[in-house]
């Protein structure tokens, strides 16, 4: 063995032996029986091993008990378990909900860990400095790593696209399946042997060159563990249900044929899952219901499509396409609530007033024939130039919403819709236009019924008694910390804002009232948006804090969340007078529907952020105004103005000063001339450099 081999595997031996004493801290051992414990039967490893051992002894971390014989030195530890959490830097963290803060994994670890990984440690503690020693890999869940294939004569390894993935994986030669040197391939790790730098893995498919969006988009949906293909059986099993209507589909629904109803939709929508209909009654009280696709008429509990739909958890929405929860004959055919046709809807039909006060209401299962399907730029335009068919009926539901909508923001609900990138593509998909959504009259109207729909149905179901089974979609106060650091932000804006006074949700509300006048309005929203807690699903009822509402659930979106199919499953129960899923039940599902909701979200962003660098690339040397949205030690996170694309500027590259990162400010401050960068500051950019693959933007001030 050379010398330099030698030494780099004791420096990995080390940690291994450490680490057999530590899974057993009372053991005595000897050098075979490390050896056993780590597989390894090579004299030259089983000769290192012996090395190790006495060094481990000279640094009082092993006791020598008698001549060869060794055991864990006595120290004041701790054994938990809980998640590891990688930074891009691939420092280890150790997270658990016992502990009020992470603490790093130790870098002479023994256990080969990755980012997610559920594992067993032992807390350290040296004065007031912990460090977390993982001693056993508790659970790790079988995943996909998307990368670039970079093969040699011998052998080939994967460099993961996955930023928090901080090894290559190794992959034999006979392991590749035809790829070729340079393909983005998709690959799961086999192997990870105690003595081995990085874990031994096979390609599983390959998905294309490098950089073209459809190869990226794949990519990304392995890399966040997100399925793309449906199961042969799954797709067999929607393809059998009948296309057309029976009359025993029918049978036992709330007849809505003959009542004017439309669906309101983005332009190049598919799924129409929603659809509100609308009649004068007397007395001034219009009938307003709004309908939703009657997905679990479809769906039956236990079958292989409801068992894709739980694992799926929800649509989700990359940059350029629909990944969807459920199978396109279902979700884009049998339950899209389509134009000119019978469809089977779940209802909530309200009994209104011009004011929007709910006189009567009743929620359950019906038939509807959607008259027509509006796009929101379709909808708008009767909004604002009074003209079009169906547009009394489209102004009526605009007015009731208005009113709706004044209610409910002085009632203490948050005005969170915030500008969203929309890209152009051109006939190969790439981006060739970047702008923002904006919400108007038409997306709002459709907001406000559904926001009642979904009220009502939470509202409803404490009627029974006692309380029932059910799903919630809950929000719950901010973190007072989170509510400091706004503080913080604001005030430097000349903001008023004391999160320890007693009705903080009012003064958050004044502060973006006043912040509607500001250049700096949309980042005072994502501030406070960021102060907020993560809404998240539950069989707890704890309320919608940013919505100010006591119950909340989601119910109005089924074909593309499976929470919503819960909710209509249940509801239908309670109507019919039977036993639902129980509690134990409902509480894992919306575990995992929350958790595959933050997969989707990171997934979109990060198609968001690929496209963002895709479009740039073409501009490179082009100047932009933009606004600061972020500042760290290493940088400043600007928003460009046109297009809503985000890059940075590293401290690196303001090369007229030297630059500090002033924490208790929020800051960034030269120190001779003491120019300053605050959050929401108006800038002018360079763009440098847009690397798509790695999703990054760099600027460069000017």
């Amino acid at each position: 063995m050379k010398a330099n081999a030698r030494k780099r595997l004791k420096k990995i031996l080390l940690h291994k032996v450490l680490g057999v004493f530590i899974q057993d801290r009372n053991k005595v051992m000897n050098y075979k029986q490390v050896a056993s414990r780590l597989g390894e039967k090579d004299s030259d490893v089983l000769v290192l091993i012996s090395e190790c051992l006495e060094e481990l002894g000279s640094s009082k971390q092993l006791v020598k008990v008698e001549r060869g014989q060794f055991r864990l030195a006595d120290k004041a530890t701790k054994v938990l378990e809980g998640k590891v959490d990688m930074s891009r830097r691939g420092r280890g963290f150790f997270c658990s909900e016992s502990l009020a803060d992470d603490i790093p994994i130790s870098t002479k670890n023994s256990i080969n860990f990755l980012n997610g990984d559920v594992v067993e440690v032992e807390i350290e503690k040296k004065g007031r400095v912990e460090k977390a020693h993982v001693t056993r890999i508790v659970h790790r869940e079988e995943r996909f790593y998307a990368g670039v294939i970079d093969i040699s004569e011998k052998f080939a390894f994967l460099h993961p696209d996955d930023p928090f993935m901080h090894v290559d994986l190794f992959i034999p030669k006979n392991s590749l399946k035809g790829a070729q040197n340079g393909d983005k391939v998709a690959a799961k790790i086999t192997d990870w042997p105690a003595t081995a730098a990085s874990p031994f893995g096979e390609v599983i498919q390959v998905i294309g060159k490098p950089g073209l969006p459809d190869t990226e988009m794949q990519s990304i949906l392995i890399e966040f563990g997100l399925p793309n293909e449906f199961p042969q059986e799954v797709q067999a099993a929607a393809d059998r249900i009948p296309l057309v209507l029976s009359d025993e589909d029918m049978a036992g629904r709330k007849d809505m044929r003959d009542v004017c109803t439309f669906t309101i939709d983005p332009e190049d929508a598919k799924d129409f899952d929603d659809a509100i209909s609308i009649r004068k009654l007397e007395n001034s009280i219009w009938e307003i219901g709004v309908h939703i696709a009657d997905v679990s008429h479809y769906v039956e509990e236990g079958s292989v499509l409801d068992q894709e739909a739980i694992t799926r958890a929800t649509s989700v929405y990359l940059a350029d396409r629909v990944v969807p929860m459920l199978p396109e004959i279902l979700s884009n055919v049998l339950c899209s609530l389509r134009p000119n046709e019978d469809k089977l809807c779940f209802s909530v039909i309200f009994q209104m007033d011009e004011q929007g006060d709910i006189k009567e209401y009743w929620i359950g299962r019906t038939i509807i024939h959607s008259d027509r399907r509006f796009s929101y730029e379709e909808a708008q335009k009767r909004i604002e130039t009074g003209e079009g068919d169906l547009v009394k009926e489209v102004l009526q539901l605009n007015s009731i919403a208005k009113n709706l909508r004044r209610r409910r923001m002085k009632e203490g609900s948050f005005d969170f819709n915030s500008e969203e990138v929309r890209f152009k593509y051109d006939e190969k998909g790439f981006p060739a236009e970047v702008t923002k959504k904006v919400m108007k009259d038409s997306n709002q109207l459709v907001e406000e019924f559904m926001l009642a729909a979904n009220q009502k149905v939470a509202e409803h179901v404490k009627t029974y008694k006692p309380l029932p089974p059910f799903i919630y979609r809950n929000h719950d106060l901010p973190d007072i910390e989170r509510l400091v650091s706004l503080k913080g932000f604001v005030n430097g804006l000349g903001l008023r804002f004391d999160p320890q006074d007693r009705d903080a949700r009012k003064q958050i509300k004044q502060v973006m009232t006043d912040a509607e006048s500001l250049p700096e309005s949309n980042l005072v929203q994502q501030m406070v948006i960021r102060s907020m807690a993560k809404a998240e699903y539950g069989a707890d009822n704890i309320g919608h804090y940013g919505l100010a509402f006591e119950d909340y659930s989601h119910f109005t979106s089924p074909i593309r969340r499976y929470p919503d199919v819960i909710a209509h499953r249940q509801m239908w129960h309670f109507l019919k007078g039977t036993k639902g899923m129980p509690r134990e039940r409902i509480s894992v599902l919306a575990k995992h529907s929350s958790l595959m909701e933050r997969k989707a979200v990171e997934a979109e962003r990060a198609s968001s952020k690929y496209m963002q660098a895709l479009y740039l690339s073409t501009h490179i040397g082009k100047r932009f105004q933009g606004k600061i949205s972020g500042l760290t030690s290493f940088g400043i996170f600007i928003v460009l103005d046109d297009n809503y694309c985000e890059g940075m500027v590293t401290l690196k590259s303001m090369d007229d000063d030297q630059y500090s990162y002033i924490t208790k400010d929020n800051t960034i401050v030269g120190s001779r001339h003491k120019e300053t960068y605050r959050l929401g500051d108006t800038v002018t950019v360079k763009v440098m450099r847009a690397d798509a693959l790695q999703r990054q933007i760099d600027f460069v001030l000017v």
